[in-house]
């Protein structure tokens, strides 16, 4: 969401359509960055926004990122791939307790980055999957201690193209400390597309091995497959 002034209207179409959960970011979840936004004042507009979503009985997961305008404004450029200093990893954690501290009890879920697979656009979302397990390792205390009520999601990944990334994130002993597991499915994988190959049949035994192996490192979790869409020849030529 990037305009508080927009918050009623979406509000609206959220009751309307009888959503139950939605993912939303106060700040840009991926390349373009508006470099120029503060990532540490959090608009009044935003909090009514959360508090408008909870008495309509709407739950929000907050996907946390954090693109350090402060030090962009000063002339530095973020290292990529993300997080492999000390120095990066203490900002994202100081972002993280302000943000979780800001709507303690009014958040039920944070997802923890998205795609991290993601390199392109110069690499800015791009974590390697051994630095993501730590980075989460010390993430998701900081969530606990400051709304232990809350529950943690794991990052979703572009499943097609990520599996070797999710089956290195299920393998650790950091799943276990999730209440979330999700993807992203991908979009318009049709039974005949030649690029995916067999991943339209071979999805639902995919879909269930990522249950499986998570629960075999010890993962009491709920599973979300997010970002999953058709869509027809007649609604879009072009797709």
């Amino acid at each position: 969401a990037d305009d508080p002034s927009s918050m009623d209207y979406l509000l609206a179409e959220f009751v309307a359509f009888g959503v139950h959960r939605i993912d939303l970011s106060f700040t840009d979840i991926e390349p373009p960055i508006s470099w120029d936004r503060s990532e540490t004042e959090i608009d009044p507009g935003y909090d009514r926004f959360i508090d408008n979503l909870n008495d309509q009985g709407i739950a929000v997961n907050y996907m946390l990122h954090f693109w350090d305008r402060e030090a962009r404004a000063r002339g530095e450029d973020l290292a990529t791939p993300r997080f492999k200093s000390e120095e990066q990893i203490q900002d994202f954690l100081d972002y993280v307790r302000l943000v979780v501290s800001q709507f303690r009890g009014r958040i039920q879920y944070y997802t923890i980055w998205s795609e991290p697979d993601y390199c392109g656009d110069g690499g800015i979302k791009c974590i390697d999957p051994a630095d993501y397990i730590e980075l989460a390792r010390r993430v998701i205390p900081v969530i606990r201690e400051e709304d232990p009520a809350a529950k943690v999601a794991l990052a979703p990944l572009v499943l097609f193209h990520a599996r070797d990334f999710m089956a290195t994130l299920l393998a650790s002993d950091v799943i276990a400390m999730f209440d979330v597991i999700q993807w992203h499915g991908t979009y318009n994988v049709l039974p005949d597309d030649d690029f995916h190959g067999s991943y339209y049949y071979d999805y639902p035994e995919i879909a269930e091995d990522i249950r499986r192996t998570a629960a075999a490192n010890g993962a009491d979790a709920e599973y979300w497959a997010t970002e999953i869409s058709l869509c027809s020849v007649e609604y879009d030529p072009g797709c």
